[in-house]
Formats: C-alpha cells, sequence, structure tokens
C-alpha cells in the first residue's frame, strides 16, 4: 500500500513542486493513521541526491545514512542538528492536514517532517544507508558496527559499489546469523 501510494503522490509533488516535499510523508501518514490497526505502521527513510552531490532525505525511524570519508579513511561525523528523526509512519497523526479537525490521538500529534539537507561526499566516498539489523548486529558481546563495518570499507573502499556491497555482506555472515533483517544500499561518488 505504501509503495502505490508513494508513487502517485510523487508524481502530483513533481508535477505541483518540481520536487517530493514533506507534506507527501504527512499525507501519508495521516492515510497509515487512520487506516491501520495500532500495532502497524511503517518505519523508511527516503532520499535523493543530486549531481551537486546535496543529499536530501526524510527519516521515520530509520538509522541514518552513513558517510565514509576516502579522504579521511573513516565514517565522517554529522553535526546533530542536520538530523532530523520522526516517529515510523502511522504511529501518531500529523498536526498540519486537511482532516486534522476530525482526527483524535491520545498520544498527541508529531512534528512536523523535515527533510535533512547535507552536502556531501567527494570523489571516492561512500554513503550508506541501512536498517537498525546492521546497526544492532553482534556476535556475543561484539558488536559489528561501527568498527568492524568502518575496517571492512577502509578495504574495499576503492572497488565500485557493488563489490563493497557483496564485501559487507559477506563480512556480516562471516561476523555471524543477522539475528534480525539487514537492509543496506551502497553508494559510491566516483
Amino acid at each position: 500500500m505504501l509503495h502505490q501510494a508513494f508513487l502517485i503522490g510523487a508524481v502530483y509533488e513533481l508535477e505541483m513542486s518540481g520536487q517530493i516535499t514533506k507534506r507527501l510523508f504527512e499525507n501519508l501518514n495521516s492515510r497509515f493513521y487512520r487506516s491501520s490497526g495500532e500495532h502497524k505502521f511503517v518505519s523508511l527513510i527516503y532520499g535523493e541526491i543530486s549531481d551537486a552531490a546535496q543529499f536530501r532525505f526524510l527519516s521515520a525511524a530509520q538509522p541514518f545514512p552513513l558517510v565514509f570519508s576516502a579522504e579521511h579513511d573513516r565514517f565522517m561525523e554529522v553535526p546533530e542538528e542536520l538530523c532530523a528523526s520522526f516517529p515510523p509512519l502511522g504511529v501518531l497523526p500529523s498536526l498540519d492536514v486537511i482532516d486534522r479537525a476530525t482526527t483524535t490521538s491520545p498520544l498527541g500529534f508529531k512534528d512536523d517532517y523535515q527533510m535533512n539537507e547535507w552536502l556531501l561526499m567527494g570523489a571516492g566516498d561512500i554513503l550508506l544507508l541501512c536498517t537498525d539489523g546492521l546497526a544492532e548486529h553482534s556476535s556475543g558481546d561484539a558488536r559489528y558496527f561501527p568498527d568492524r563495518l568502518e575496517q571492512k570499507l577502509r578495504g574495499v573502499k576503492g572497488h565500485h559499489a557493488r563489490h563493497i556491497f557483496e564485501a559487507i555482506e559477506a563480512d556480516i555472515r562471516a561476523f555471524s546469523e543477522p539475528s534480525d533483517d539487514i537492509s543496506l544500499v551502497v553508494v559510491k561518488r566516483l
């Protein structure tokens, strides 16, 4: 349902605004809040990367993207004020939508979504988008993230994105069998 609603909404957003705006996510959130059960929700991250390395994204209960600098050979820290995250879609209703007057919520309303905007990625830098399954991956008391992941990236940073993904996937499994689902997207700036 989310996929189809997003695709239709994206077409209207692009026609009306020339870009995807937070308004689409406010409306999706409202639909999920009103039509889903109390234990059903959707976490997501949506992002766009421009040719000028501008990264616009919205996070609803997903870990923040990671930027591995080829020049500095490590993950880069992103200032907290550039990292806004929100509850999953459907947990709390949006405040500023057309049906606000008829919506009740025992837990109140969520803050307005905002798009995060990062200027990032020099030549050879790697952007990783992952789910909490990767952030929480462990073997006994040893954690995979961030140290072992960063170490693996140092060894494969010279390769293309597909090879980097495959190397991380193999390393995750060699570390320990995942106990949660793990999704990972690797983007490399050439």
